[in-house]
Formats: structure tokens, sequence, C-alpha cells
């Protein structure tokens, strides 16, 4: 495994699924929609050490998931653990659903660690650099790019936003 060392900002198990979004491959001349992959995100908790599985793409919440994984990450706090080994295999998705990831995650007090399978990209990326350290599959993939955005409105509106 390759070492990434990101900059610092079983017991019960759950498992919570959330609404599938489309992958899109995107080829010179033409866009294909793949299967959809929803995202999974287990907790457990076992002594001093909690471990959070995250896979799939990271889409929209539905119905209660995210106050699911809040009340898994507080029985897992409640549960005596303080320290954190994530795994994440994520196309990535949305950085504000990641963000609120990150800010559950932080709750526990001690050290996060964590490790990456075939992709850790885009807004996966984001969880991961919150690691103290973060190991990735020697065949796996770490992308990082730039934010994408878009721009709405009349053509008054859009001239002044470039």
């Amino acid at each position: 495994m390759q070492q990434f060392k990101p900059f610092k900002p079983p017991a019960k198990s759950h498992t919570m699924k959330i609404n599938p979004a489309p992958l899109i491959l995107a080829i010179p001349g033409r866009t294909i929609q793949a299967k959809s992959i929803p995202l999974t995100i287990e907790v457990s908790a076992q002594g001093k050490l909690a471990h959070i599985r995250i896979e799939g793409e990271i889409s929209a919440w539905s119905g209660n998931s995210a106050a699911e994984f809040r009340r898994q990450i507080q029985e897992a706090i409640k549960s005596g653990a303080t320290d954190v080994h994530l795994y994440i295999n994520s196309i990535g998705g949305s950085v504000l659903i990641a963000n609120e990831i990150v800010n559950e995650i932080k709750k526990f007090t001690g050290e996060v660690t964590g490790e990456g399978g075939a992709i850790v990209a885009s807004a996966a990326t984001y969880i991961a650099i919150h690691c103290k350290s973060f190991k990735l599959a020697s065949n796996g993939t770490y992308l990082i790019h730039k934010p994408y955005g878009a721009v709405m409105g009349n053509e008054d509106e859009i001239a002044s936003s470039l």
C-alpha cells in the first residue's frame, strides 16, 4: 500500500444505504450512464476503535439516513470508541455530504486513520485528508481535482459572474 500523509485539519454493526446516483462516464464524443452505485456506510465499534466503511457514490441523504449515521456514531462513542479507522472506496460525489460525514467523524476524541480501496476520488478525498495517516491499495487510484461549478441566470447575470 502507498502511504499518504494528508494535512491535519467487531461488535454491533449497522449498515445504511442512501439513494443511489448514476455513474456517468465521459468518453470523447459520447456520454455513457452506468448502473447506480449506492452509498453504503457501515459503523461498528470494538473496544476503543470504531470502524467506518464508506463505499459508493457520496450522494443525497434519503429519509433519515443522516440522522441514522449520527445515531450510529453516537452509539459507537457511548460504547467507548475514541479512535476511528476508515475504509473508503468511492468515486466521490457531494462535497457537502462529505463535509457532514467529516463533521460526524470529528466527534471522536482520538486518532483517525484510514485506508482506500480501488478508488478514493473527488469528495471522498475530502474525507481521507482528515485522517492522521491514510494508506491506499497498491492498485488504487486517488483523484483530486478542481471543484466543478455552474452559473445560472440571464445573459447579464452570467456575464457579471464571469
